[in-house]
């Protein structure tokens, strides 16, 4: 074994004999335990760092005087844009990288201090405009105060977005690296209670306070998240990997590159279906960026009551995470995703005549909480069995890339369509719509993953392939 390249867990003493594998790491149970909590601790902070962004800037960028449509843009359209470029990029260079620390965890360590200075420098940004409204610079731009200010935080999420992809697009690729494949559902669904216990607390007891500390938010999330995730990146190791597949013949340099990239990543209408089905789940999503406008404005509640209905919903779903990540080990991803998006659909569509108060918004947010857990759980699973293991990292960003379509598109168009309608309850109806439309590509992905060879003898497509024989149990039968 090579001395540069640490392992996740060394082999086991004698008096406890390793019980899982996932490539070169093998791990007894104390060892799968400790794996296990560092991932969950790097979860916990994760999501209430990417719980600033979405919750606390439309209210400030409301103040500021800013239309629901660049409201929508800067906080959706604008950041999810970069993926296009930044996920491909970050996701293949992971997949062939090879170091002293591995192949993800450098893409987790040296974006982490910039992610927290550029989140705390968005908290400050009302300060600075005013700072440079009042310098002699300031007063040759020709600008007021307010529109200083938003150039500041555009620039601040544009940046915080550059170093922040790195770290959500691949964090994600590091458990299929070192989490063992029988216990995934089950980690999954423990990292779902995680994520939602990280929601409760960010609910119930911080985003109320938001009117009031709202730079202090900023400051204590982005040192919290810093020392946290950098704990993690220490306490998680990788193991070794075989040589990174090499280039095809002629595809070397940046157009080589882009070009195997997008033979192997869209060969095939398959994959196609595959990517489209969380591209059209977040166009439906794309209305939770203007959704605490609904609570407020329509409903008429207070941050702190809205904050307090999401973290109550939030909690009594938890319990479900382990049915979840249970059933993702029992049944295939694509059901549950399924049954998650088709929860979702249902529950917006009743909402919609439903919804009038905090009581019956909670129960919709029950509802939507239920849908949401059962398709984010299944989500990576179902990736993992759909996407070819040694270009895991370049599949997924392929599907961030396309899904960021969605994200950028359908940001634009739900905050158009609130300014043209000109009532947040359409929100609910703008969700129903596109979680039900979300049913179309999961039917079409499971029906070409029992193509190429079902549960039992299930062979991702590559270039160059030509199925003969379908949806047989017994083989899976390919010719080229």
């Amino acid at each position: 074994m090579p001395a540069d390249v640490p392992t996740a867990a060394r082999q086991a003493p004698e008096s406890a004999p390793a019980q899982w594998t996932v490539g070169t790491l093998s791990y007894n149970r104390k060892q799968l335990g400790g794996l296990i909590l560092w991932l969950l601790w790097g979860d916990f902070t994760l999501t209430l760092m990417l719980s600033v962004m979405p919750q606390l800037l439309p209210l400030s960028l409301k103040e500021i005087g800013a239309s629901n449509t660049l409201i929508a843009f800067v906080i959706g359209s604008l950041p999810t844009a970069m993926n296009l470029v930044l996920v491909p990029t970050f996701s293949t260079a992971s997949d062939r990288y090879r170091g002293r620390w591995g192949r993800r965890i450098p893409f987790l360590v040296w974006p982490t201090p910039f992610i927290a200075f550029f989140l705390i420098l968005i908290g400050f940004s009302p300060d600075l405009g005013s700072w440079l409204y009042g310098t002699t610079a300031g007063r040759a731009l020709g600008l007021d105060a307010k529109a200083l200010i938003l150039i500041l935080v555009c620039v601040f999420v544009v940046l915080y977005q550059f170093f922040n992809l790195s770290v959500t697009s691949v964090y994600y690729y590091l458990f299929a690296d070192v989490v063992p494949a029988p216990v995934m559902g089950r980690f999954l669904g423990l990292f779902r209670i995680v994520g939602q216990a990280a929601l409760f607390l960010w609910g119930r007891y911080i985003f109320g306070m938001a009117a009031d500390h709202m730079r202090a938010i900023y400051v204590g999330i982005g040192l919290l998240y810093m020392v946290s995730f950098l704990l993690m990146c220490w306490g998680v190791k990788e193991g070794e990997y075989p040589p990174p597949p090499p280039r095809r013949e002629g595809h070397h340099g940046l157009t080589g590159w882009l070009k195997t990239y997008f033979n192997e990543c869209f060969h095939t209408r398959y994959y196609l279906w595959i990517y489209l089905i969380v591209t059209v789940c977040w166009f439906a999503n794309a209305a939770n960026t203007l959704w605490i406008f609904f609570c407020r404005d329509t409903l008429g509640l207070t941050l702190d009551a809205i904050g307090k209905i999401n973290a109550w919903g939030t909690l009594a779903t938890i319990p479900l995470a382990l049915v979840f990540g249970w059933l993702v080990d029992k049944i295939n991803g694509l059901r549950l995703s399924f049954l998650g998006v088709l929860i979702m659909g249902l529950g917006a569509a009743a909402g919609f005549f439903w919804v009038q108060g905090p009581r019956s918004l909670l129960i919709y947010y029950l509802v939507y909480q239920v849908g949401f857990l059962a398709y984010i759980t299944a989500m990576m699973p179902m990736y993992i069995t759909l996407f070819p293991k040694e270009r895991f990292g370049q599949f997924c960003s392929a599907n961030s890339m396309i899904s960021s379509l969605g994200i950028v598109l359908g940001n634009a168009a739900c905050g158009w369509f609130v300014d043209r309608i000109g009532d947040y309850r359409y929100l609910l109806a703008w969700q129903a719509v596109f979680f039900l439309a979300t049913i179309i590509p999961l039917v079409m992905a499971y029906r070409g993953w029992r193509k190429y060879g079902g549960p039992d003898n299930y062979r991702p497509p590559q270039v160059g392939d030509t199925v003969a024989v379908i949806n047989t149990k017994d083989s899976c039968k390919t010719k080229r």
